[in-house]
């Protein structure tokens, strides 16, 4: 999904810098967008409905987990695909430790496909940053409630799926953004 060349210039993303792939152009924007991400929303482990859906993956990985908590009695299977993919790694981690790998994995993924979402659309890499900063600094919504960045859970891992479709729809690679 992240093109150089022809056709990074032909959608804004040439310039001086066009002999650098666009991965590799991607890379210290992405870090300032995970630095952002970090300083509004990485503390504390678990946060917000983390406090939830990390201890739902962990119990998946060990049925002996919480198992008298009332509170972790319900079915919970909306998160099935999420709870087992994830369950092996909640199985060795502590909570804590498995809330930081998902978001060292999935949150920089969800800055670059924001970032080159913007790039998408005409916009230089570095505003498409600067955007991507000012937006998580706005709460990451002009109204309701919703956001991307600031846990990991099964919604986090979906985000990248559908970011990650689009590129590649606005691309023109649909049999690849329908997959």
């Amino acid at each position: 999904v992240l093109e150089s060349g022809a056709v990074a210039t032909a959608q804004g993303d040439g310039g001086s810098g066009a002999r650098l792939s666009l991965a590799g152009r991607m890379v210290l924007p992405t870090l300032v967008v995970l630095a952002a991400t970090l300083l509004l929303y990485g503390w504390p482990v678990p946060r917000l409905s983390e406090e939830l859906y990390l201890p739902l993956v962990r119990r998946t990985a060990d049925a002996a987990y919480l198992r008298g908590d009332w509170t972790f009695a319900g079915d919970f299977s909306e998160h099935w695909v999420f709870d087992h993919l994830f369950a092996p790694f909640a199985g060795v981690l502590s909570v804590n430790e498995f809330g930081w790998l998902g978001r060292l994995i999935f949150w920089p993924a969800l800055g670059a496909l924001l970032i080159r979402l913007g790039t998408r659309f005409g916009i230089g890499v570095w505003a498409a940053t600067g955007a991507v900063c000012l937006w998580l600094v706005g709460n990451q919504a002009l109204f309701g409630g919703e956001w991307i960045l600031g846990s990991f859970e099964a919604k986090t891992v979906a985000y990248v799926c559908f970011l990650g479709a689009l590129l590649a729809i606005t691309a023109r690679k649909i049999p690849l953004g329908l997959a």
